[in-house]
């Protein structure tokens, strides 16, 4: 879902036709700079994530509803919801250090618009509240 807010797009991280909308090998590569920033340490502090593989079965698993935004053609970071419940779910982020600031603002604003855009079978809002730790 695209928008205009520092250029930010959003791509959710689905399976169509059995093909995932990003191919693994990017999705390792964008955890390898979260290694190698030592951003995991703030995404994941209890270090249950330690690698490439870990990250992206993480990705991967029902549980999870990931999306990854890009700014300038370039993946900043990625959120995901989990622990849906009524109408409320569990929200969690990184970026990367190049897309810190207003990127990063912009791109948080935009997933958020997205989340809350979701709608249920009645067409009210599916969500009413994200919960995380900024």
């Amino acid at each position: 879902m695209p928008s205009n807010q520092s250029n930010i797009q959003l791509l959710p991280y689905v399976e169509v036709n059995g093909v995932r909308t990003i191919g693994d090998e990017i999705v390792k590569d964008f955890f390898h700079q979260m290694m190698e920033e030592e951003t995991q340490k703030i995404v994941f502090p209890e270090g249950k994530i330690k690698s490439e593989t870990d990250f992206l079965s993480l990705m991967k698993s029902v549980q999870n509803v990931p999306v990854f935004v890009f700014s300038e053609n370039r993946i900043a970071g990625v959120a995901w919801l989990n622990g849906f419940h009524e109408i409320h779910a569990l929200c969690h982020f990184g970026v990367l250090a190049w897309a810190r600031g207003q990127v990063a603002l912009d791109a948080g604003r935009a997933v958020l618009d997205y989340w809350f855009s979701w709608a249920d079978e009645s067409d009210g809002p599916k969500l009413e509240m994200v919960i995380g730790m900024i």
